[in-house]
């Protein structure tokens, strides 16, 4: 099965701001997600499963949309 990847403004906005090293690091892990998005640790808001991928000292959440 094959995943898309859409990104929060909010998102894109913060990763401009990040230094190109920690950039990088975190578009591979984006990579790494869309190949296979329930690798992360998953969380449980409110009745939404969201999942959590470290990088660095920053951490994604992110959630799953099953189209």
């Amino acid at each position: 099965m094959s995943y898309d990847s859409d990104f929060t403004p909010l998102f894109l906005k913060l990763l401009g701001k990040l230094d190109k090293p920690v950039r990088d690091r975190v578009l591979t892990a984006v990579a790494e997600v869309v190949k296979d998005p329930r690798s992360g640790s998953q969380l449980v808001f409110s009745r939404q499963v969201c999942y959590k991928w470290k990088v660095g000292d920053y951490r994604m959440i992110y959630r799953i949309d099953a189209r």
